[in-house]
């Protein structure tokens, strides 16, 4: 009798509900790797609290690894967070490829290259908003002159590896588009800050403009063709 019950006891235990383990061992070949998993994690985790706002456990949460990993591939959060902005830069270059393709057709059509390249920006949706959002949760103007000297070092990371190359691929093709008289302005770069904060802005926050998803095609093709509307002549 004992013997049956035992095995009653341990059959409802194995029946009762377990809490997710993060993953261990070997992801099959089809899924992401460990190392990716975390990235992902990390640029929606750090591109939403900032990097004092997320913690590590939560980012391997996130990722479902265990949080071992972590200082295992990236040694510590502050070199979780260079490589997710080594990983950014790197997949910007498929950005800065078009912008130099684009800066080439501007010298005989500057209103389509324009057109085009503010299109990609609206186009590319999600990843255009993270890093803004990665840059201004490191913006603090009223910070003391005794804080972390981390925290600047890591707006001037974001700049220089993100904003920086963006900005100089970009630049000719705005100059040329002001020098036609495509566009108004005086100043290629007061130009370009503005319309990437406009472009980023309504992406980081779609609900602004009514509740739409960033996601969306439509929503981001009338955002395009908005902004095209109020910056060409």
């Amino acid at each position: 009798m004992k013997t049956e019950t035992n095995e009653k006891n341990r059959g409802s235990a194995d029946a009762a509900p377990r809490a997710k383990a993060p993953r261990r061992g070997r992801r099959p070949g089809g899924e992401v790797s460990g190392r990716g998993a975390l990235l992902a994690a990390a640029q929606k985790l750090f591109s939403r609290s900032g990097f004092a706002g997320a913690s590590l456990r939560e980012v391997a949460r996130e990722a479902e690894v265990a949080p071992a990993l972590v200082c295992q591939l990236f040694g510590s959060k502050e070199g979780l967070y260079d490589a997710l902005l080594d990983h950014l830069a790197q997949e910007q270059r498929v950005q800065l490829g078009r912008i130099d393709e684009l800066t080439r057709e501007a010298q005989a059509h500057p209103r389509a290259a324009l057109e085009g390249w503010l299109r990609m920006l609206v186009e590319i949706g999600p990843a255009l908003s993270d890093v803004p959002a990665l840059l201004m949760h490191e913006v603090d103007p009223g910070r003391a002159a005794d804080a972390d000297p981390e925290d600047g070092a890591r707006f001037n990371a974001v700049t220089e590896k993100l904003i920086h190359p963006f900005r100089t691929a970009s630049l000719p093709l705005i100059r040329r588009a002001l020098d036609a008289g495509v566009i108004r302005g005086s100043s290629p770069e007061l130009v370009f800050s503005l319309l990437m904060g406009a472009a980023s802005a309504t992406l980081l926050a779609p609900e602004i403009a009514g509740g739409a998803r960033c996601a969306d095609e439509d929503f981001r093709a009338r955002t395009a063709e908005v902004l095209l509307a109020l910056v060409l002549r």
